[in-house]
Formats: C-alpha cells, structure tokens, sequence
C-alpha cells in the first residue's frame, strides 16, 4: 500500500487515519459492488435499502414511503437504523446506510448531499379537548395558566421554548422527557402543553386526539430531507425510494422540483 496503516500504543496496535481511510474505501467497495449486482438480477431479487431515521422522519415521512414502495415491490427489504445525525453519518459516509431521513443541518458538507424534501415548523401542541386548542393564537400569559412538558436541556427545542416566553418566567413544567409516546399521551391524559413538529403527531392529529394550539411559530422552519454521499449512484430500488420521498413531502410548492435525473444519480 505503500504507506503506514497500523501504530503501536502501549501493548495494543490502533489503526490510524490511512488504516481508517483505506477500511472506509473497502466497506464502500463492498457495498456499491453488493449494489451493482442487486441491479442486474431481475427486480424481485436482491433488492435491499438500508436507511438511517432521524427522529422527525419516523412518525409520518418514512413509514409512508416504506408503506408505498412495499406495496410496489412486494420482495423488497429494507433495514431502518434509528438514531441521531452524530450515530448515522459516518455508517452513512461508510457505506453502511444507503440513505439517511430527516432534519437537515443548515450548512453544507463536502462529502454529503442534503437534498430537501418539505419544510417543518413548530407548534403548541396540546389535546383535542383542551381550552386552547383551536386557529387562534393565544398570548404568553394565557399559556402560563397550564402546565408544560418541557423538552430535554440540550434539545434545540428548550431554547425554542424559552424564545417563546422571553417577556417572563417560563411556565410552571413539572415533567420533561423528548419521548413522543410518553409526550402525545400526557396530552391526551390532561391539560399540558408543549413544542412539537407537526410531522411528531400527525397521525394523532388526524385521529382526533391531539390538536394546534394557534399557528405554526414563526422564525421556526426546519428542513426535512435525505441526505446521501456525494458520489452515491442508487439502484433502481433506492432511486424509487426517493422519487416516493420527493412526493410525500407536506409542502410540494417548496420541494425541489428536479426530477431524480437532475441530481446526477442515472
């Protein structure tokens, strides 16, 4: 190889920076032949996506996706890796995960393309029954009057929050957790409130057990997208995916309207 791929620490031997950059080439190897092969065998074979789920793409976006292109392809395989940007980028630039969904970071990354999919606000979300449920858009003070579910200390949503009561006192929160679960029935259970995305409890929404308290918060928009490497060429399989991605998206008048052809991906 022509250059140093081991060193010795102490008793051990650690790989270093070449060792990691040549493992990284031979897992990525591995994977694009596995892929090129998937793409000769007739549709109903081999055809396989792993996928790396950031939490705003496993409530609504992805499993409608997955649901369609199932029914589409009834021998397909997917494997669904959950998890946050820090644990799936680098099983993504590794070859590992073929695709990644969900929030998009707000800058660009050499080695990875992020491409947009629909834009995501904040909103009051709070149970169907509750005095504030409803279009209109109440002030500080009559938010103070009920309980909160506060969002974990290092979650953007915290400081969300406090920009929402910055006239005062944040409200009286005698719970925080970041579960969904634990979060849409609290809601259902009593008079709390809290900050979600819309796309955390749609389908509480559209069953009738949650609902908006006033409109989206502004200055709050978030892109929702896929994020894949940049020399990523997909299978007939993976490149389907996207373009069901594309047309799932909530707000298409802002989706990118290139087709899949655009991104260099044929």
């Amino acid at each position: 190889m022509g250059a140093t791929m081991v060193e010795r620490r102490g008793r051990g031997v650690w790989v270093n920076a070449n060792g990691k950059r040549f493992a990284r080439g031979a897992r990525l190897a591995v994977s694009e032949f596995a892929a090129a092969l998937a793409d000769t065998q007739d549709e109903s074979e081999g055809e396989h996506i792993v996928i790396g789920a950031l939490p705003l793409s496993r409530p609504f976006l992805l499993p409608a996706a997955l649901a369609r292109l199932a029914d589409e392809r009834p021998w397909a395989r997917f494997d669904i890796a959950e998890g946050n940007w820090r644990e799936l980028v680098e099983p993504l630039r590794d070859g590992a995960i073929d695709i990644m969904i969900g929030t998009l970071r707000t800058y660009e990354i050499a080695d990875l393309r992020q491409i947009s999919i629909c834009d995501d606000e904040l909103v009051i979300a709070a149970g169907v029954e509750h005095p504030l449920a409803g279009p209109d858009a109440p002030d500080a003070a009559a938010l103070r009057l009920y309980p909160w579910i506060l969002p974990p200390k290092d979650s953007p949503l915290r400081g969300e929050l406090a920009r929402l009561f910055s006239d005062g006192e944040l409200p009286f929160a005698p719970i925080e957790t970041g579960s969904v679960m634990i979060i849409g029935r609290l809601l259902t259970e009593g008079q709390f409130l809290t900050l979600l995305s819309p796309s955390q409890i749609a389908l509480q929404i559209n069953a009738g057990l949650l609902a908006r308290v006033g409109p989206p918060l502004p200055d709050t928009t978030r892109r929702l997208g896929m994020v894949v490497r940049q020399d990523w060429r997909p299978t007939r399989l993976q490149r389907r995916f996207t373009e069901i991605l594309m047309d799932l998206g909530e707000n298409p008048e802002k989706q990118e309207t290139h087709s899949i052809a655009s991104h260099g991906w044929v």
